[in-house]
């Protein structure tokens, strides 16, 4: 998806490409987006309630903006990849990244969701 600054709120038309996108394909890439963590909690409240357990780590200061505190002498519970909140009473409906560096697939494209993932192997092989 192009065409869009974060760093601005979105117009009406916007807005609905970008919800409609993302239901459709369940994960947009919004390239080169310098937004400011305010400015990505803001995004979000516009789709949907923030959902923040006040016991994790607030990311410069913004509390609905959770900072994984992971690292070689903190590792998480399970995994690198498994750093959500899907363990809170009522996890999110879905979650706004802002990648500071994204890895790609063995194809060359930026990750993506396990289920469009999935889905696009079983239609391009008939399995994965």
């Amino acid at each position: 998806m192009s065409g869009a600054d974060l760093t601005r709120p979105l117009s009406d038309n916007q807005f609905e490409q970008l919800y409609h996108a993302v239901l459709r394909h369940q994960v947009v890439f919004l390239r080169e987006q310098n937004i400011t963590p305010a400015q990505q909690r803001d995004l979000g409240a516009a789709v949907w309630r923030p959902a923040y357990p006040s016991s994790l780590p607030s990311r410069l200061g913004v509390e609905e903006n959770y900072r994984p505190d992971t690292h070689n002498d903190n590792p998480p519970d399970n995994d690198n990849w498994h750093t959500d909140v899907t363990f809170i009473d009522t996890p999110p409906a879905g979650a706004i990244l802002a990648a500071k560096e994204l890895q790609n697939d063995r194809r060359g494209h930026p990750g993506t969701s396990g289920i469009a993932t999935g889905k696009r192997c079983q239609n391009l092989s008939g399995s994965c």
